[in-house]
Order: structure tokens, then sequence, then C-alpha cells
């Protein structure tokens, strides 16, 4: 079975599901980070004839390797995806609309919340919404409309939003990151507790790699510009060290001592892209360099 057959089987199991309610399941593609373009399920009011606002929209990508792989029958597909839509609607109510109120920024302040894209591979898309620079990556900023230990649901923050509540960049960037810190705690772990986690296997204790991210292990690698992050690295490494962007959702932290030059470390990370890193997943394709003394990051 090809995947798009794959998506047309499984939007006729959902349908059949829902037939009895007020709710239509609609096949959609859309853009996502670095341009890649995604297929999912969404779903749509019969009544109104509309999409559901803020209805999330399920992709399909790894239900379909899940599948192909054996590692799950197409019923439990099925399954999946009608439990996560009745988990959702927790959070919209019964107008279909989430608890929110969009118009208001009062009412979405406190949700607003930001992440790192790659500037160059998503120009397209930065000249529709509000962003800031951080050296070859761009500050995102999205609305969380839940955020749990395994799945966050989130809507972009596009210019058009900034002019309907009034307010700038500035005020959206201030708000952001205060927010971002408490939904999404930040995670810093040695490399070899990930291995082992992974694994089960003992692995002999190296104090080179950590990993940066979040509790939710999703668009992590922002953590790196949480509150003092960087300063209290160096203070636990107790030297300069690099950052390694291994994808949108984490940071390597590698101390200064354990890297030989900086044109193999650079090398491994665009073979380690093109090769291992999901394209919608991929960040930059250069490491990053913290200095102690000076509390700042460079580009390598």
């Amino acid at each position: 079975m090809n995947y798009q057959k794959f998506v047309n089987i499984v939007k006729e199991e959902v349908a059949e599901r829902f037939s009895q309610k007020e709710v239509e399941v609609v096949t959609v593609t859309k853009k996502k980070n670095n341009q890649i373009s995604k297929v999912g399920l969404t779903f749509k009011n019969k009544t109104h004839n509309e999409t559901i606002e803020a209805s999330p929209t399920l992709y399909l990508e790894d239900l379909f390797y899940r599948y192909e792989n054996g590692m799950i029958v197409l019923d439990e597909v099925v399954n999946e995806i009608c439990t996560y839509y009745m988990e959702s609607q927790k959070w919209i109510d019964e107008n279909g609309y989430v608890d929110i109120r969009l118009e208001d920024y009062e009412s979405v302040k406190y949700r607003i919340v930001c992440f790192f894209v790659n500037k160059e591979m998503n120009k397209d898309i930065l000249n529709d919404i509000p962003y800031i620079p951080y050296h070859d990556l761009a500050i995102i900023f999205k609305i969380a409309f839940d955020v749990r230990k395994d799945q966050v649901a989130t809507s972009l923050i596009r210019n058009d939003h900034l002019i309907m509540w009034g307010i700038t960049l500035k005020d959206i960037a201030a708000v952001a990151m205060q927010n971002t810190e408490q939904l999404f705690p930040i995670v810093f772990r040695p490399m070899d507790d990930i291995i082992k986690q992974i694994t089960g296997e003992e692995i002999e204790v190296n104090d080179m790699m950590y990993v940066l991210t979040n509790q939710q292990w999703l668009n992590g690698a922002i953590t790196m510009l949480y509150s003092n992050c960087l300063k209290n690295v160096g203070n636990l490494l107790k030297e300069n060290f690099y950052l390694i962007p291994s994808s949108i959702h984490e940071m390597i932290v590698v101390r200064e001592s354990g890297v030989e030059g900086i044109e193999y470390l650079n090398a491994m990370i665009r073979e380690v892209n093109a090769s291992e890193v999901n394209p919608e997943e991929v960040l930059a394709d250069r490491a990053y360099y913290y200095d102690r003394k000076t509390e700042t990051v460079s580009d390598c």
C-alpha cells in the first residue's frame, strides 16, 4: 500500500466513525517548517460547512511508517486519530471554537510562545509573520492552545494578528519567552543518559556532550535562550562550549575541549542533516560557540 492509498483508506474509516456526528473529515495538505508539505486530516462542521476553528490537523506520516513496519494495524491507526480528536474537544467549546478569544490580546497573551526555525529555509513564510532574526535562525511566535507531555497544539501568529491586537513585535517578544519557559520547562542531561534511556544499555560515562531541550522534547532548541541558560551551562562545565543544532527539538552542547576542529564539526552537522534528520526538523548546518567571559554566542 502506498502513502496516498493509506491516507484515503484512513480518511474513510475515520469518517465512518464520525458518521453520526456533525463532523466531516477532510484531507488537507499544508506547508510546514522548512517549506515541507505534509498531508493530514482535519475536521469540518457539517452544519456550518466550515472548518472547525483551531481544529487539530493530524498528520499521518508517522502513523504510515508504523503501519508499514508492522508496528500498528489499521484499526489502531483509526483509534489513535479518533481518540486524539475527541481529546482535543476538551479545549474547544460547543460552537467549535477554542476557549480563547483570538481577537482579544488579553485572552491569548499568556499562551504566546516562541520557537526557532531556519531563516533561509523559511524566508517565504517569514514575509507574513512577525519574527526576530538570531544568527541564521528566526524566532517565530505561536499560540499554544494545548500543551501536554507528549503533544502540543499550536497556531502560528501572523502579522495580521499584531494589527488586530494593536501591539508590536517588541510587545509579543516580551511575553513569549516568559511563557515558553513556563510551559516548556528546560531539560539538560548528559548524552550518555539519553543513549542509555533509548538502548537500555550501560555505557562508559562521558561528560563531553549534553542534550539541551524541554520536557516535551518538542521545538526545544529555543531553550538556549532561556534566562541565564547558557551562563549556567558554562558555570557547570567550567569552560566554553559549542552548541550543535541537531534539530528544531534540541541543541547538543559539546565542551570546547572535546572538539578537535570546527571544520570537521560543521561538516558532520551537514552530513547528519542530509542523511539522518527529518527535513522538516532541520534547524541549521553549522554550530554556535558560547564564550563564558563575554557571555556571547557566535557563529562557527
